[in-house]
């Protein structure tokens, strides 16, 4: 059944976009929505009056929250390419439908060949932004401890986004037992989980780094590492396709050190990116950003992050056509947050300055596709050369 939220006053487009984001989280009764400046339109999974006074006052602390605590920030469009060259035959393709992906549940896929190759072409590139800044690599794990997430305040900052690991008890019957139930149809499983406290698995690779240097004092005023992971953000109903993927490969490239020197790497790692778009022919553009914090610290991180001018995307086009776009990377500055944290601390003696340069992998190799093609023939040359990764 569909129900109305009236929205007064009315919802400017910057506050209907994060208000879009976070209805996903709002209640596991809403089926769908729509949202204009007016009104919110839900479709619930039940007709029960009672119910939608309960999705309603939640409906009502999502939008106040985010119009409430939301400031329009100063845009600031550092680069932005219109490039003639694009073809745009990939854009509206159906991956799956194409035989390219297949879906292995909500929110993950097998990619085939020519994507799986096309993002290890990019990431090679990538790489070669690493080589400039001398980072060097760094191995981390999937999981990630609860401590670690703790001391970062990702609990506090982005709790909707957190998926957790968890393993069967550490008894033999339970674990036979278990073995020996039916396993449903729909693919749910309710085992007595245990340990479900201990490890989270990870939202991003960097945070690992900042571990790893816990304590030591830097030999320099900049040092640079590049990382390669899995990353696990949970996003509810927003998840669709390659361009939200609840567990998809990063590549970041991280800064350490002084304040000037991290702040300057993150406008060079900008510079270099610009340069990239060109050689990729990407319509796309690097423009100030913020994160999707939750709607209970929205205010005062969003204010903070575009005070600070902390945080900018690189955000490519999709569908020329239905003015759709996505953020395939960012570039942020974390000042002393991390510094802090654990104890690293710069030549100067004062707590150390990071930031990072970061891509999402699938998301670049998808802008390429909607631009390019889903034939290697039509994609730009610095795709077409000989890095070692084939594409069949």
């Amino acid at each position: 059944m569909e129900w109305i939220f009236a929205c007064s006053p009315p919802l400017s487009a910057p506050v209907q976009k994060a208000a879009r984001y976070r209805l996903h989280f709002c209640s596991p009764e809403i089926i769908r929505f729509q949202v204009s400046p007016d009104a919110i339109r839900l479709t619930l999974s039940t007709d029960d009056e009672s119910v939608w006074h309960e999705v309603s006052r939640k409906v009502e602390r999502v939008v106040s929250g985010v119009r409430d605590g939301f400031v329009p920030p100063e845009e600031r469009l550092y680069m932005e390419r219109r490039h003639p060259s694009p073809a745009w035959s990939g854009a509206g393709v159906n991956l799956e439908q194409a035989g390219l992906i297949k879906k292995a549940g909500e929110g993950f896929y097998v990619t085939g060949p020519l994507i799986a190759g096309l993002v290890e072409r990019l990431d090679r590139i990538l790489l070669d932004m690493a080589d400039v800044f001398g980072a060097r690599a760094v191995g981390t794990p999937a999981l990630i401890a609860p401590e670690v997430l703790s001391r970062v305040d990702y609990f506090r900052a982005f709790p909707h986004s957190l998926t957790f690991a968890c393993h069967l008890p550490r008894d033999v019957d339970e674990i036979e037992a278990f073995s020996k139930q039916p396993f449903e149809a729909d693919g749910s499983l309710a085992p007595a989980a245990s340990g479900a406290g201990a490890a989270v698995l990870s939202p991003a690779v960097c945070f690992h780094l900042y571990h790893f240097l816990e304590g030591t004092s830097l030999g320099q005023a900049l040092e640079s590492y590049t990382v390669r992971g899995r990353c696990f953000r949970y996003e509810a109903g927003a998840l669709a396709g390659l361009e939200r993927l609840w567990d998809f490969t990063m590549r970041e490239i991280v800064f350490v050190g002084e304040q000037a020197d991290v702040m300057d790497a993150r406008k060079r790692s900008m510079e270099w990116v610009t340069d990239l778009a060109d050689r990729l022919g990407l319509v796309c553009r690097i423009e100030s950003a913020a994160d999707p914090f939750f709607v209970g610290e929205f205010k005062q991180r969003t204010v903070f992050q575009a005070a600070f001018d902390l945080k900018y995307e690189w955000r490519a086009d999709l569908d020329p056509a239905a003015a759709d776009d996505l953020a395939v990377g960012s570039f942020n500055v974390h000042q002393t947050h991390f510094g802090k944290a654990f104890r690293i601390a710069a030549p100067s003696g004062e707590m150390a300055w990071t930031g990072c340069t970061a891509f999402g992998l699938e998301r670049l190799a998808l802008a390429v596709l909607r631009q390019h093609g889903l034939s290697p023939d039509g994609w730009p040359e610095i795709l077409k050369s000989d890095l070692s990764v084939s594409i069949e």
